[in-house]
This record gives structure tokens, C-alpha cells and sequence, in this order.
């Protein structure tokens, strides 16, 4: 029951806020400036949450069917499949969380954040008039604390690194914010519809969000603010010792001193158009034949012409 409430509370959710993101880019092409930015402030969520949560409740899916939902018979595995390309050819997802807390955070000096979290603000007062859904009320208070709190530091500090850093986490806790908001807002709505097994359906999923899912964002908002120190304690090619600095972190000369030893290192570069397949298959060929040659040699192997000689024979 719990990994079926996970299922539907999450897909309720992310149609939510994709449906809020929709209409926010309706009134951008009518020419509403605060829709504009709306649009650009939820798309990088939308896009980059949903798509997560869609991989995560396949994934639940194929739980819940157990043995069978590994095979092909049930299709479960078939869906997990399909879904898990969505959070790569949508960005990547990493590269939405950067645009997030890079270029949207601080969009007109952060007011798109802040009009949309004072929505969020106010619609506790709206639970609060109802006996049940007041209940819902101190999770999405703290919620929304901690989304604010995570907000303002990402909008302050100075170190491009640290905001990166911490663009990931920030993105699903802002999502999980606005879905738990949503959610609650339709509970509300919900108290004049006149199917009363779908307004009860509406209140208890709206309350298992934000009762199982919303204390999640209290500890995504603490990580990140952490930065990026320790993302940088382990050298790129293992050659050092790895310690931590006093204040937490690698200090700036460890840091320039990396970017230092790797500046000789081949870098992605653009390719003109037309020559891309020709010079990536070339490449592509070049170092498949370096990987198979040191993979040969860390398995023992011998080479010789052409055919792998191995020590030990199977069978």
C-alpha cells in the first residue's frame, strides 16, 4: 500500500506542477510578463522532477509486480525502460538543475521565486479553515521554510562552484514543494466536488505527500548548501592523497593546482558541421582499441595476431 500511495501520489504531483508550467506559458504568449517568468522559473522543474518521478514509480511498478515484473509478460519492465531515456534527452537533468540555480534563481532579482513561494505562503491559511487538511499544514510549513531558506543561499553565494554544487538536490526539493503545495490546493478545491469517493481520494493523497514525502525537503535543503568542497576532496585521476581542508573542504590552491595538471588533457570541442560522424567514429575506434588493449593487459591477456590467448581456459 505504501509503494502504491508513493506511485500516485508522485504522478498526481508532476501532472500538477507540468499543467501549472503549461498554463504559465499560455500567458507568456499572451504577453503577461509574470507569466513569462514563471514559465522560465518551473520548466527546468518540470521538465527535469517529472521525468525523474516517472523513472522512480516505473521502477515501483516493477516492484510491485515482484518476479514477474522483471520479465517481459506484465510490460512493467518495458515501461521502466522507456521512461528512463526521458531525464537524459530532456537536458540532461543535471544540465536543467544548473540552468535552475545559474540563470532562473536570479531572474529579475529573484522575484519569480519569491511571488511562487508566497502562493505557496499563503494558501496554509486555506487548509487551516478545514479540520482534516489542517494537517497538512506544519509539513508543507517546513517545506517551504527550508525551499526558502535553500533559496536565498544559492542566490547569494559567490562561488559559481557552490551553487552548482547544490543545483541537483535544490531542483527536486523545489519540486517536491510545489507538488505537495498543488496537491493540497486541489484537497481544497476537492470540498465542492460532487463525487465524494474522489474528493476523499484527492484529501488522503494530498495528506500522505505531504505526511511521507515533503520531510524529504528538509534534508535536500541541507545539502544544498553544503558546496562543493567535498566534491573536490578526491583527485580526478586518484594520484593523491584526498584530505580535507579544516573548513570542510579543499582549499583553492588544491583546486587550481588540478586544473593546473590536467590543462594538457584533450577537452570536448565542436566539430563543423558535416564532419561529426566521420571524426566521432574515428575517435570512437581509436580509443575503443586503448580501452580493449589496457583491458587485455589488466586480465592477463596476450595478444597475438589479432586473437586473445587466455591463461585460464573455460570449462
Amino acid at each position: 500500500r505504501r509503494t502504491i500511495m508513493t506511485m500516485r501520489a508522485l504522478t498526481e504531483a508532476s501532472r500538477a506542477l507540468v499543467y501549472l508550467n503549461a498554463a504559465a506559458v499560455d500567458r507568456a504568449h499572451a504577453g503577461d510578463k509574470a507569466g513569462q517568468g514563471l514559465a522560465d522559473l518551473l520548466t527546468p522543474i518540470s521538465k527535469s522532477w517529472a521525468t525523474d518521478i516517472g523513472v522512480e514509480v516505473a521502477s515501483l511498478g516493477v516492484q510491485v509486480f515482484g518476479g514477474m515484473g522483471y520479465v517481459e509478460e506484465t510490460g512493467a519492465a518495458q515501461f521502466l525502460r522507456d521512461a528512463r531515456i526521458a531525464p537524459i534527452y530532456e537536458g540532461t537533468n543535471g544540465i536543467q538543475a544548473m540552468d535552475l540555480v545559474g540563470r532562473k534563481l536570479g531572474m529579475d532579482g529573484g522575484q519569480h521565486w519569491k511571488d511562487l513561494l508566497g502562493e505557496v505562503r499563503a494558501t496554509l491559511s486555506d487548509l487551516d479553515e478545514d479540520e482534516e487538511l489542517k494537517l497538512i499544514t506544519p509539513w508543507l510549513q517546513d517545506a517551504l521554510d527550508a525551499a526558502q531558506t535553500s533559496s536565498l543561499w544559492l542566490a547569494g553565494a559567490n562561488n559559481p562552484d557552490d551553487v552548482a554544487a547544490g543545483a541537483t538536490p535544490y531542483l527536486r526539493l523545489m519540486g517536491l514543494t510545489l507538488g505537495g503545495w498543488l496537491l493540497a490546493k486541489q484537497a481544497i478545491a476537492s470540498r465542492h466536488h460532487p463525487d465524494p469517493q474522489f474528493a476523499a481520494a484527492k484529501r488522503a493523497t494530498a495528506r500522505f505527500f505531504a505526511e511521507q514525502l515533503l520531510p524529504q525537503v528538509q534534508a535536500l535543503s541541507a545539502s544544498a548548501m553544503r558546496g562543493a568542497a567535498l566534491l573536490y576532496a578526491i583527485p580526478e585521476d586518484g594520484d593523491g592523497d584526498g584530505r580535507i581542508g579544516e573548513a570542510g573542504g579543499r582549499g583553492e590552491q588544491d583546486r587550481r593546482a588540478d586544473i593546473e595538471r590536467h590543462a594538457g588533457r584533450p577537452r570536448l570541442r565542436r566539430v563543423p558541421a558535416g564532419q561529426e560522424h566521420g571524426q566521432d567514429q574515428a575517435e570512437g575506434r581509436h580509443k575503443l582499441a586503448q580501452h580493449q588493449a589496457k583491458a587485455a593487459a589488466r586480465v592477463g591477456c596476450h595478444l597475438r595476431d589479432g586473437q586473445a590467448e587466455h591463461g585460464v581456459h573455460a570449462g
